[in-house]
């Protein structure tokens, strides 16, 4: 289990172990966690900041 913040949406989602060193994304959000209201424009990146309490500074 891991908690996600995607903007200001958290929740807590099961994730697996697999290696993805050699992927280009470290990590696959699905749409249970995006459902519902979470629309996506795959033409755009980086369009949000996290605003979550576990939101870690950079």
């Amino acid at each position: 289990m891991m908690d996600i913040c995607l903007g200001n949406l958290q929740k807590t989602l099961e994730v697996n172990l697999n290696d993805r060193t050699e992927l280009t994304y470290s990590a696959l959000i699905g749409r249970n966690f995006m459902q519902p209201g979470i629309l996506v424009n795959g033409s755009e990146k980086n369009t949000s900041t996290p605003d979550c309490d576990l939101a870690v500074p950079e």
